[in-house]
């Protein structure tokens, strides 16, 4: 997206594990990207869940996280890998996506990433995450990170609360796209971007960056 100085759009993000289409859009739209860094760590968010679609539909995998009673901060929050939940969560992704058009392409390094988990926390997991997919979308990393927590930011497009999987909303239209088990299910939107580049590979970008937008990142 080209804007003039006058309309540069700085996003504010939450770091996500392997974040949906929504907040992939966000980041390839905008100017410029924070992550909020010094937020506590949120149950029930997208934080340490992400969703892709299996042969029963929707799927979420959920990172086992410790301490999980304290308001921890987000940098902090440990994994519990006694719970085996890399191997678990690469063969679901495999099982899913096994015949996907280009899951083969992507296939060993997504299995790299998942085997050699062990030493993450949820914070440097995600990061790793994060780094991968802005690769495989072709998209430089263009993000700074917050480094004090502000209830409010007004100087930025706020979407800090945006990703909830209890009230799964999507900010934009999307656009259909040939998903695996076209046979079983209608276009479900908005999952894991994990499903748009195993369904398009290298028109993922093309389709984030052409989106049809409910609500203009520039209002």
């Amino acid at each position: 997206m080209e804007s003039s100085n006058s309309e540069k759009i700085k996003s504010l993000l939450p770091l996500t594990y392997m974040p949906n289409v929504d907040w992939f859009a966000i980041y390839l739209n905008s100017d410029e990207v924070i992550i909020e860094a010094e937020e506590n760590f949120s149950k029930q968010s997208y934080r340490n869940r992400c969703e892709i679609l299996s042969a029963n539909g929707p799927l979420p995998l959920i990172l086992p996280v410790l301490n999980k009673n304290s308001k921890e901060g987000i940098q902090n929050m440990a994994l519990n890998h006694s719970e085996n939940w890399a191997w678990k969560h690469y063969h679901a992704i495999q099982s899913a996506y096994g015949k996907a058009a280009y899951f083969e392409y992507y296939q060993p390094e997504i299995e790299k990433l998942y085997n050699s988990a062990s030493q993450d926390n949820l914070w440097s997991w995600n990061l790793r995450c994060l780094k991968m997919l802005l690769k495989w979308l072709k998209c430089e990393e263009k993000h700074g990170y917050t480094h004090i927590f502000e209830k409010e930011n007004l100087l930025t497009k706020d979407f800090r609360q945006s990703f909830k999987p209890a009230k799964q909303t999507s900010i934009y239209d999307h656009k259909s796209y040939l998903q695996v088990f076209v046979d079983r299910f209608p276009f479900i939107q908005n999952l894991s971007v994990l499903d748009l580049v195993f369904n398009l590979g290298p028109q993922s970008r093309d389709y984030l960056l052409t989106y049809h937008y409910k609500n203009q990142l520039n209002d």
